[in-house]
């Protein structure tokens, strides 16, 4: 793990994208490898002063989502889909003991 004092500008511009962009802490914390108390204080301290607005930044948010998004960091969470019910088990069960002698010929 990395210490909150050795983050560089562009680490922290990593943390507040990757925030904006609705990625999780636990994804940001895994694929980067920073602790969540650094992930949360890096946030924060950016929430309270406005992050982006010195002249001395050499990269732009745009730069930094790009490179989020080709470490393989996405904004989409899967869809939510129904459990199978008993009913359901049981119709498949059926319907394999039914078709178990098919063969690629059929």
């Amino acid at each position: 793990m990395r210490c909150y004092q050795c983050l560089n500008e562009f680490e922290s511009g990593v943390i507040v994208s990757a925030r904006e962009m609705e990625c999780s802490i636990s994804e940001v914390v895994m694929k980067f490898g920073f602790s969540r108390t650094i992930f949360l204080r890096v946030y924060r301290e950016s929430r309270e002063s406005d992050f982006n607005a010195g002249p001395s930044t050499s990269f732009t948010v745009r730069t930094v989502q790009r490179n989020i998004f080709d470490m393989g960091l996405r904004r989409r969470r899967p869809t939510r889909v129904p459990l199978l019910t008993a009913r359901h088990k049981a119709l498949r069960l059926d319907w394999a003991r039914q078709h178990r002698h098919w063969t690629n010929d059929d």
